[in-house]
């Protein structure tokens, strides 16, 4: 197995966070092979080399990867004083991690994983994974001002807002149904964007993570990512599939 960075180590093994697992490596209370290591960073291969915190032993975690269809109302965090999607996944020893952010009002699809390589290559810009919401603003939308959104964006005090596409796809009363597509993370993209040009986000879904899409999950409901699904994932930010046995596990 290739070597990792001790300190990831610890926190993929739901010990403690990444930055305080440094912390106790530079405080001499991490061995590996029975020797105190203190530099950071130190590599280790997790199948291997022993590793121990104040005597314990710690093992690597194994890998989980799950999709959740989160309802309104929750937000993307591991923080308890929020109410987090977390709680939906409060069964699971290991550390997970919600992938991306959808904002308090916002709906739809997240992954939860201890992965942090792969949570970083989805969520990075450079790796061009796709995200897809379907939203709907007020007051009805012109093809036209679409057109100057998706081809021109708008800046913000964050620096520039840009989308992949934006399609209109229906008129409901008196709003639109649009789908936006996005590689990028910032903030509220999506809802910021589109306020640059005179809507309103009245509803936000994210419906498709790559190429994964799931409309029978209900809100509030998660399953684990099937072995076809992951090794799209892989192969889609460059890594090599895993396949431990986590992704094909029955759902609750």
């Amino acid at each position: 197995m290739a070597r990792i960075r001790l300190a990831k180590l610890l926190a993929d093994a739901g010990f403690t966070s990444r930055r305080k697992a440094e912390n106790l490596i530079r405080e001499g209370r991490v061995t590996v092979n029975h020797r105190v290591v203190t530099e950071i960073p130190t590599l280790v291969d997790p199948e291997k080399d022993i590793i121990r915190v104040d005597g314990k032993r710690i093992k690597p975690s194994k890998k989980v990867y799950l999709l959740l269809n989160k309802p309104k109302g929750y937000v993307c965090t591991t923080a308890k004083r929020e109410k987090s999607v977390m709680e939906f996944v409060g069964m699971f020893a290991q550390r997970l991690y919600p992938v991306g952010r959808l904002d308090k009002d916002s709906e739809g699809l997240v992954i939860l994983t201890n992965d942090g390589e792969l949570a970083y290559r989805l969520t990075h810009p450079r790796f061009g994974v796709e995200k897809e919401y379907l939203v709907y603003v007020k007051p009805r939308a012109d093809t036209a001002t679409l057109k100057e959104a998706e081809s021109k964006g708008a800046w913000s005090s964050e620096g520039k807002l840009r989308v992949k596409s934006i399609k209109l796809l229906r008129h409901q009363k008196d709003g639109s149904w649009l789908s936006v597509v996005s590689v990028v993370g910032k903030r509220r993209i999506v809802r910021r964007l589109l306020a640059k040009f005179g809507y309103k986000t009245k509803k936000l879904v994210r419906v498709r993570i790559g190429a994964i899409m799931d409309e029978s999950l209900a809100p509030g409901r998660w399953r684990y990512l099937r072995h076809s699904e992951l090794r799209a994932l892989f192969e889609m930010v460059g890594l090599e599939a895993q396949n431990n046995g986590a992704s094909n596990c029955p759902n609750p």
